[in-house]
Parts: structure tokens; C-alpha cells; sequence
């Protein structure tokens, strides 16, 4: 077993995903902080990291090929930004106990949405200002994600067996929805090609619809501050950023910013589930960082610099397909009215 590094040193790093979105991101603060990296992906994209990258490829869910890659590799970080089944999660915690200084999980503040005494999702707007103390574990083992309930439960059994786990450190981080260029989900999109085309925005009738997001380049510059901190290890932590907004000021500033005018109509969730109108974007999921800022420290670009950013991307180099849902853009009008 190696000794690992002391602080502020050169450290060997794996991430499970970092060829695209906040992964990249991580991995490029991963270089700027001097550590080497190695990536594992299934090979979809081609990486153009430089030649300090190193780059395996295999399928996470083959577990006797993920153990031949990794039983005997040592890293002094891991970053599992791909755990998704409990199962996963105990086969990683098998392979790399015993070799690895500290495992880094990107959960979601999704893992809240469940509670072990209910066996639907709790609506997020049903709930105060989240806390990490507010974590409640799911029983049982998921064995599939087929819909955002398994999601949330997935997420939820991934942190409970990381938690339960007694020989391997880890820190645990819970972002809500993470938006900024690059983003292959196309979140953000979905409602800028709306504005654009001049159409209404369709939202669930709700008492409030506040939103609070974060930049994924504030995202992946944590990671290296938690591998250079032990002192916030074992613990889980919020991790969003600071600017609540109503839906009227997140997407008034996306319209304003186009020079379009912002329609909203509001409508029951079952009217919307007739045209199986998905949005994406969860309202009133608000956060506490008080115990990331303690302990960790954090950097929080101001709402309207990466928003800007993230709309000037995708204005000017997505070159991708439309948003989901947007071949049935004209019922979602004819809902409208």
C-alpha cells in the first residue's frame, strides 16, 4: 500500500468521466492544481487533453473488466462523477479499498427528494431550505434508473454505501442542476429556444418558482481543494450557488439578453401531462453552503457572467439538435392558449 502525498504536492488523480461538460472542467483544474490525471470514460469522445492525460476506456457497469483496470493501480484521488446504482458504488468501494487517499462523489440534491418513509418523491417545493442534516438514507437496492425517482434514489443508495463504507475516505458533494457551456443535456437550451422562436414558456402552477443553480466551472474548482484538505473529509456537503431567482427573473434576464420578450403560462401539471410536456428544471430546490464555505471555501461567479457566457455558447458554437421535446413545440402552443 503506498503512503499518499502530502498536501499541495503533485497527486495522482482518476476521474470515472471527464471528457465533457463540468468532468473537463474538473479535469482541467485538476492540471492547473499540478496533479496528473487519468480519466476513465467508455471511449465515446475522443479527449484532446494534452499528453499529461491519461486515458482508459471501458464500461463501468463490466465490473470483472473495472477490477482488472483498477485492483491494483494506486490513486491518491478518485472522482466518481458516473455512480449512479448502489451496486456500482459497492463494487468501486471493493476494488479501490485500501488503495486510494480520498474518494470524491458528485452526488445531487436530488438524493434529498426521497424519504424511506414515503415511497414516491417528496416534492422539493414541500420542503424548507435543504441541509446536509436532512439526508435520509433509502433501504433496499435499486437495481435500474428509468425515471427521476430512480434517479433520486440511485443517488441517495450510492451515498449511503459511501458513507457505511469504514476503510475509505470520501467527501460527498450535492449540486442541484449544473449549467454552463458544453452542456450535453441541453437544459438551459430548452428554454432558450423557446424564448427565441417567440413562443410561451409552459411552467407547473406552483405557489413559488424560485431557482437556484450552479456554474459548472465553480463546480469542478472544489474538487482540487477537497484533495489538498483533510481536515472536510468524511463529511458530505451542498454545493450551489448563491443567487435565488424567481422563474420570472432566471429567464427574463435569458430574454432580455436576446432581445426577446419573455411569455410564461402557467398551467396544472396534469394539463401539461397530456402533451408529456418535460421541463427541466426542478422550482423552490434551495440549498444551504454555510458548512462548504467553513470548511472548504468556495468561488462564486455572479448569475449574469456565466449566464452570458452559457447563452453566448450556445449562440455561437452549439451546433447541435434542438432541445427535448421541441417536435411538438406546436402543442405546447396550442396548450398555451
Amino acid at each position: 500500500m503506498n503512503s499518499f502525498q502530502k498536501n499541495n504536492e503533485c497527486k495522482d488523480v482518476l476521474v470515472l468521466g471527464g471528457t465533457r461538460y463540468f468532468g473537463r472542467s474538473i479535469v482541467d483544474e485538476l492540471l492547473i492544481a499540478g496533479h496528473r490525471v487519468t480519466i476513465f470514460t467508455r471511449g465515446n469522445l475522443k479527449p484532446n487533453f494534452s499528453s499529461e492525460v491519461t486515458h482508459i476506456i471501458g464500461d463501468r457497469m463490466d465490473f470483472p473488466l473495472f477490477r482488472k483496470l483498477f485492483q491494483d493501480k494506486y490513486f491518491d484521488a478518485v472522482v466518481d462523477n458516473i455512480g449512479y446504482l448502489p451496486a456500482v458504488m459497492e463494487e468501486a468501494l471493493s476494488v479501490f479499498r485500501g488503495n486510494v487517499g480520498i474518494y470524491i462523489y458528485t452526488s445531487s440534491i436530488s438524493a434529498y427528494c426521497v424519504d424511506e418513509f414515503k415511497p414516491s418523491l417528496q416534492r422539493y417545493h414541500e420542503r424548507d431550505i435543504l441541509k446536509e442534516e436532512d439526508f435520509k438514507a433509502v433501504p433496499g437496492k435499486l437495481l435500474d434508473i428509468n425515471s427521476v425517482e430512480t434517479y433520486c434514489i440511485g443517488k441517495n443508495q450510492c451515498e449511503s454505501r459511501l458513507m457505511q463504507n469504514k476503510s475509505l475516505p470520501y467527501v460527498i458533494l450535492r449540486p442541484p442542476l449544473v449549467i454552463g457551456p458544453d452542456d450535453h443535456s441541453r437544459n438551459l437550451y430548452f428554454f432558450m429556444q423557446r424564448i427565441l422562436d417567440g413562443g410561451p414558456i409552459l411552467l407547473p402552477k406552483h405557489t413559488e418558482h424560485n431557482l437556484l443553480h450552479i456554474y459548472e466551472k465553480d463546480l469542478a474548482r472544489v474538487y482540487p481543494k477537497i484533495i489538498d484538505k483533510e481536515s472536510c473529509w468524511n463529511q458530505a456537503y451542498n454545493i450551489t450557488g448563491e443567487e435565488v431567482l424567481t422563474a420570472e427573473e432566471y429567464l427574463g434576464f435569458i430574454a432580455n439578453y436576446l432581445n426577446k420578450e419573455l411569455l410564461i403560462t402557467y398551467l396544472p401539471q396534469a394539463e401539461l401531462d397530456t402533451i408529456n410536456y418535460i421541463q427541466p428544471f426542478e422550482f423552490n430546490l434551495i440549498s444551504d453552503i454555510s458548512k462548504i464555505k467553513e470548511n472548504i471555501g468556495v468561488e462564486l461567479t455572479p448569475f449574469k457572467t456565466w449566464m452570458s457566457e452559457t447563452i453566448n455558447w450556445y449562440l455561437n458554437i452549439y451546433d447541435g439538435q434542438d432541445s427535448k421535446g421541441y417536435d411538438k413545440r406546436q402543442l405546447e402552443i396550442g396548450l398555451s392558449k
